[in-house]
Formats: structure tokens, C-alpha cells, sequence
């Protein structure tokens, strides 16, 4: 069974970017999967235990909220 670990560490993933903006009510599919990758049973909390390895960008709501800064936006991301 191959586990995986996801980075919710703010200074990795800054998943507080973007927080204040609300989300639409059609909701935003990367937001929506990193949701369910964090409270799925084949993750776990010890990094030496995964074989993948997920950081969480909210891309969708980047390009949708801050369409004129969103390159700037993965740039600082990436």
C-alpha cells in the first residue's frame, strides 16, 4: 500500500494565499482534491513512510480571482 504525505506547512505551500478571497459556489477542483487528500486514509503524517508527495497550490483560484497577477502568483509559488 503506498501512502503519501502532504506539505501543509504555511512556509511551504503558503495555502493561506488567497484565504481572503471566497470561494465560488461552483468551489475550485484543486482545492476541493487537496481537501480530500487530507483526510484520506492512505496518507500519513511521517514523511519517511510516503512514496508521493503532495504540495497544495491553489492555481484555480489564482487564475480565477487574480487572473492579472497569476503568473506573477506561480512564479512565486513554484
Amino acid at each position: 500500500m503506498k501512502k503519501f504525505y502532504i506539505y501543509d506547512d504555511t512556509n511551504i505551500t503558503l495555502n493561506d494565499w488567497l484565504s481572503h478571497l471566497p470561494t465560488l459556489h461552483r468551489g475550485y477542483l484543486d482545492e476541493d482534491l487537496y481537501k480530500n487528500f487530507q483526510n484520506n486514509y492512505m496518507r500519513t503524517l511521517q514523511p519517511q513512510q510516503a512514496h508521493i508527495f503532495i504540495i497544495g497550490i491553489p492555481m484555480v483560484k489564482s487564475y480565477v480571482r487574480d487572473n492579472i497577477n497569476h503568473i506573477e502568483n506561480m512564479i512565486k509559488q513554484f
